[in-house]
């Protein structure tokens, strides 16, 4: 039977640095054979090629290396173990937060990715955005517009649908005569907007904030939502990037995607801080700068590392990222492998 050899030059991939970057230029390679890069072993004609283009940089599973042999040739290794569950690195990167500052957000520009400050009713003081007027109702701050994934793609949460939580920081300046029937400040609404063949947009969560709060103090508002409807509606379609080609189910141009709209009502000043959006499993632990994260980090890579000691310089982590939400979990897991190891 033929067998078919495979080289995918490395252009984009997803890695951890753990050492000192080199200075040479770098020709990446995945280790694969018949449209397997997970291989166990490299075939003799693969290597011999992989070598005569000048590759120094080689994505290949830790079971197919030998100690020494890579070395010798001058080729360094990014580790990857991609059906192990217990592979935090590609794990916590897999996770999900990101935290939208009031003090950065966008001052009425709609094409970009980040919360929209309304400045009809709203404007900036310090590092909070706030209200104007007390007698003036209207939409404060929306966005920040940006597709989110709905199931997990990382091995031990393998498509299970993805359970989001936006807490919304605020603060509720306190009122000397406080209606004797709560009124409400504000509304917070979570939607999210896609376009197939039409624009749609659906409703997620939703939840109102009234004088109650308004004691001076800042405080916590937050939303759970999942996007199960969605799928049950759409199918895998809903899942996959529209740069795909095939996908006609478009949720990441401009004004698309997640949606968080806080639609101001009056009574008291708001001020507003910033708003976080994180997955339950994964981004709460990331978001809380848990310490069994850095435990667990560290006793993955040294065990892999005592197995084949000096080998590895990479680490493979989640491949191919398609939300802003993962961008700040590959920084959270890159810094302590930096301040670890």
């Amino acid at each position: 039977m033929l067998r078919i050899i495979k080289m995918t030059t490395l252009l984009f991939v997803s890695i951890i640095i753990v050492s000192g970057q080199t200075e040479k230029f770098t020709i990446g390679l995945y280790a694969g054979n018949s449209g397997d890069w997970e291989t166990t072993s490299i075939n003799p004609e693969y290597y011999a090629k992989m070598k005569e283009l000048g590759a120094n940089l080689l994505i290949i599973q830790p079971q197919a290396v030998t100690k020494g042999r890579y070395e010798e040739d001058g080729i360094e290794i990014i580790s990857d173990t991609p059906l192990d569950p217990g592979n935090y690195i590609k794990y916590y990167s897999g996770g999900y937060y990101t935290r939208w500052k009031a003090k950065e957000g966008l001052e009425n520009d709609r094409l970009r990715t980040g919360l929209k400050l309304n400045t009809e009713f709203g404007e900036k003081e310090g590092d909070y955005w706030v209200t104007k007027n007390i007698n003036t109702k209207g939409v404060l701050m929306f966005g920040p517009h940006y597709r989110q994934d709905k199931k997990y793609r990382i091995e031990a949460l393998y498509n299970d649908t993805i359970n989001y939580t936006i807490d919304l920081r605020y603060k509720l300046e306190e009122m000397e005569a406080p209606p004797i029937i709560p009124a409400t400040v504000f509304t917070v609404t979570a939607e999210y907007i896609f376009k197939k063949g039409i624009k749609t947009t659906i409703l997620l969560a939703q939840k109102e904030v009234t004088t109650e709060e308004a004691d001076g103090e800042f405080k916590i508002v937050s939303l759970e939502y999942n996007y199960q409807e969605l799928i049950n509606d759409y199918g895998e379609e809903a899942q996959k990037l529209i740069e795909y080609g095939t996908n006609n189910f478009d949720d990441s141009n401009p004004e698309q995607g997640l949606n968080i709209v806080v639609d101001y009502e009056g009574q008291t000043k708001l001020y507003i801080d910033y708003i976080d959006v994180y997955d339950v499993n994964i981004g709460v632990d990331i978001k809380n700068n848990n310490p069994r994260i850095t435990s667990r980090l560290v006793s993955y890579i040294t065990n892999m590392q005592n197995k084949l000691p000096n080998t590895f310089k990479y680490w493979y982590s989640l491949d191919e990222p398609q939300t802003i939400d993962n961008y700040y979990p590959y920084t959270f897991v890159n810094n302590i492998l930096k301040e670890e190891l």
